[in-house]
């Protein structure tokens, strides 16, 4: 079960990370690329009238640590999946 921490954080599947939530609606997971997440970028305010919107910090980006069993990116990928139905 994911667990809310205090800062924008949240800590599901033993995995700590960032993670922005704007919005009511349907749920909407927007990933970052390299840069970074940009959860006050203009476009997710936007989004943020018709969506709930989840703006993570992938693992190993920004102050989320990478854990030591991520290894490919389906690791990430069911991570997401896995995150989603706790969080709904």
């Amino acid at each position: 079960m994911a667990t809310a921490l205090a800062d924008g954080r949240i800590k599901g599947h033993g995995v700590e990370i960032e993670l922005t939530r704007k919005g009511k609606g349907a749920p909407l997971l927007m990933l970052h690329g390299g840069s970074g997440p940009t959860p006050n970028a203009p476009f997710v305010a936007k989004l943020a009238e018709r969506f709930e919107v989840f703006v993570p910090g992938h693992p190993g980006f920004g102050t989320s640590p990478l854990p030591d069993r991520f290894d490919h990116i389906d690791d990430l990928a069911y991570f997401y999946l896995d995150l989603m139905d706790e969080l709904n």
